[in-house]
């Protein structure tokens, strides 16, 4: 895994050169596109028809899941964050607390890949998914997680994902779900 840092840490992390139109870009979508998208999913729990809320029950339950499997990791196998080793720059204040997988960027892709499978138009779910890997990049290009935090953080929130939208078709079918 450190050998892949290593590799991939140079191509993602913004440098000191890097464009400040860049480095702002990177520091709104780690700062706001989590909030943003967590308070839609809410605005459509309480606002939105049937189609839109069930989709918000599953990515709440798809995140708190990828939530509690990432803060389960970090207890049991804490790693160290890119500044706390010497590596990379930083670009904003982060406390020195495990960083793999990355919480931001699991959450943010548990958000991305179930409103993927879920929306009921597909261009939301895409750009869902586009959020979420803007969060993903936002955290290593700042400095403050390496790529495999990231991709680990895709990895575990894809197969949770994926685990809650099966379960959730297999009690619809059967009738265990109440109507929404």
């Amino acid at each position: 895994m450190d050998d892949i840092n290593a590799a991939l840490l140079p191509l993602w992390n913004l440098s000191p050169a890097a464009p400040g139109w860049l480095v702002t870009l990177a520091r709104l979508s780690s700062e706001y596109l989590s909030k943003i998208a967590l308070a839609w999913v809410f605005a459509l729990l309480v606002f939105g028809k049937p189609a839109w809320r069930r989709m918000a029950i599953q990515v709440l339950v798809a995140i708190a899941i990828v939530w509690l499997v990432a803060r389960g990791i970090h207890e049991t196998w804490p790693q160290p964050r890119p500044f706390m080793v010497g590596q990379g720059h930083q670009w904003i204040e982060h406390s020195p607390s495990p960083s793999f997988p990355s919480r931001h960027a699991t959450i943010a892709m548990a958000f991305g890949v179930m409103a993927l499978l879920t929306a009921p138009r597909r261009w939301v779910g895409v750009l869902c998914l586009v959020v979420a890997l803007m969060v993903g990049w936002s955290r290593v290009a700042l400095g403050v997680h390496f790529p495999m935090d990231i991709i680990a953080g895709a990895l575990i929130a894809t197969l949770v994902a994926v685990a809650v939208h099966l379960a959730w078709r297999v009690r619809e079918r059967s009738g265990r779900l109440p109507t929404i």
